[in-house]
């Protein structure tokens, strides 16, 4: 499959599904973010993804390499919409801005 590809061919995408939801939520994966991966066929996690998104989702820097179509960009993109979902669900409870302290901006001087 393609870079962020669960694995698995047609035959084991039924066979895995069932595992899917468990694997990816052992890692720390939220169900809702579990549920689009299974959409895009993702059964399991890759080699890359499993070592990567408890790392990132616990706020470990981390430095990877791994062969094109081994699930890097899943690895990275996944913890980091649910990261920026999280800080979203914070704010919006008032929980406040999250690890950039709120703020932001800049620019617009004249």
């Amino acid at each position: 499959g393609g870079d962020g590809d669960g694995g698995g061919d047609g035959g084991a995408v039924a066979a895995a599904s069932s595992n899917a939801g468990s694997a990816f939520e052992e890692l720390g994966v939220l169900e809702p973010l579990i549920a689009a991966v299974g959409d895009l066929g993702w059964t399991l996690p890759t080699a890359i993804q499993a070592e990567a998104i408890p790392l990132i989702l616990g706020g470990t820097d981390m430095l990877a390499a791994a062969a094109t179509g081994s699930g890097k960009t899943g690895a990275f993109a996944l913890p980091v919409v649910q990261i920026v979902w999280e800080t979203l669900q914070r704010a919006a409870a008032g929980g406040g801005g999250g690890a950039s302290g709120g703020g932001g901006g800049g620019g617009g001087g004249a």
